[in-house]
């Protein structure tokens, strides 16, 4: 959820996805509500080795 208010925007998530390898249709969510945390396309934005590399706890 932290990093969805820093990008303040959908089309930060599309840009990552992209950068990713995603390809079809991406939703416009909304970057303010909690549930959105745990859309699939956020997962694939930030795969679990991004929380590795920022040394978060698993």
């Amino acid at each position: 959820m932290k990093k969805m208010r820093e990008w303040k925007s959908w089309k930060a998530i599309h840009k990552q996805l992209r950068r990713n390898g995603f390809k079809g249709e991406c939703p416009k969510i909304s970057m303010t509500r909690w549930r959105n945390s745990a859309c699939f396309h956020l997962s694939f934005a930030l795969p679990n080795k991004w929380f590795a590399e920022m040394k978060l706890f698993d």
